[in-house]
């Protein structure tokens, strides 16, 4: 459940992770693939945080071989970074 501060103590849940922000970038069709690695970099930039004090980042990739490109494009060791990729791609 993602929820407020205010909601999780209303329901006296305890919060086990903290959404620090969110950022979006556009790319040329040609450079997709690392779209990613440029959007946790603008964020951990907006969020005034380095990659080190972060325990995980969630990705939400299509392609498997994208988020292999993406650990490498921020330096991300694969432990850290969460994926969801659907299956068939």
């Amino acid at each position: 459940m993602v929820a407020s501060e205010g909601h999780a103590a209303q329901m006296n849940a305890t919060p086990i992770a903290r959404i620090i922000g969110h950022a979006e970038v556009a790319t040329k069709p040609r450079e997709f693939s690392v779209a990613s690695a440029w959007a946790i970099q603008k964020v951990l930039k907006k969020a005034g945080v380095t990659l080190d004090e972060v325990e995980v980042i969630e990705v939400n990739e299509a392609f498997a071989d994208k988020y292999l490109e993406l650990a490498t494009g921020t330096g991300s060791p694969a432990a850290k970074t969460g994926e969801a990729a659907p299956s068939g791609h």
